[in-house]
């Protein structure tokens, strides 16, 4: 379903054997979803695929490396290590450069990429990327031109702290109790996240994608990349919210370039 919405106006582009689409996951852990992702899209439904996965883990490489082998996959699905960050994205041998020209090792570390060796990437997934782990995905997202990115948030800490020592508190009923300041803070925090990408250039939804049964982390922001530019009255929302709350999210400080380039350009005369 997401994949057919971003290609409405054609902003995820028809894989072909020559040409995959490239997917990657970040925070892949026991890469549960990575493998998913691949068995629906490339088994089920015949799409040409490579994927990587990332995690800081080396176990996570190792098991996930040695799970793909089994499956016969090895070939469409591999896994470095490293942070979310900074982990260099190569999906094949030819792509494994990183900063400064040095080649990544064959154990699959290695720096952060520069603009020279940024990879193409089509499609970006983080399923419960803890706390500001969430707000680094969807910065490298941003960074990548992604057409497509699904984020499932999980803990909030950064900005409900951030709500907390802040100097205003415009509804004190809302702050005063631990409980519901943290629920409070997660709603904000990914009311920022997806107002954010609307200032970049995206098409943003906020869904529930998985019952509330299975886990209280079921919210899912996917976010189309059309490159059309916020309006003013966009920006004006972003810079209320922000004053009302009297917070800036760590995910506009991660964005501080992008996002000032976008304000100059819907501000220009």
């Amino acid at each position: 379903v997401a994949t057919a919405d971003a290609r409405t106006g054609q902003h995820l582009r028809v894989s072909t054997v020559g040409d995959p689409l490239r997917l990657v996951d970040l925070g892949c852990g026991n890469a549960y979803l990575t493998f998913g992702a691949y068995a629906h899209m490339a088994v089920n439904k015949k799409e040409a695929m490579r994927v990587v996965g990332v995690d800081v883990k080396r176990q996570a490489r190792e098991t996930n490396a040695r799970v793909a082998s089994e499956l016969g996959w090895d070939d469409a699905c591999r896994f470095v290590e490293g942070t979310i960050r900074d982990a260099v994205v190569a999906f094949d041998a030819g792509e494994r450069r990183s900063s400064g020209g040095a080649v990544e090792g064959a154990d699959g570390t290695g720096d952060v990429e520069d603009d020279v060796a940024k990879p193409e990437v089509d499609i970006v997934l983080a399923l419960h990327a803890c706390d500001v782990a969430t707000d680094e995905a969807i910065a490298r997202a941003v960074r990548w031109n992604a057409p497509l990115t699904l984020v499932s948030p999980c803990c909030h800490h950064d900005l409900q702290v951030r709500l907390r020592d802040a100097k205003i508190q415009p509804f004190p009923p809302l702050s005063r109790h631990g409980i519901l300041r943290e629920r409070l803070g997660d709603i904000i925090t990914d009311a920022f996240r997806a107002h954010v990408l609307r200032l970049l250039g995206h098409r943003v939804s906020v869904e529930e994608w998985i019952g509330g049964e299975h886990t209280a982390r079921n919210v899912m922001i996917k976010a189309v990349r059309t490159g059309v530019g916020a309006d003013r009255a966009t920006w004006e929302e972003y810079d209320d919210l922000c004053a009302q709350w009297g917070v800036t999210p760590r995910l506009a400080e991660m964005l501080e370039g992008e996002l000032a380039a976008a304000r100059a350009e819907a501000f220009r005369e």
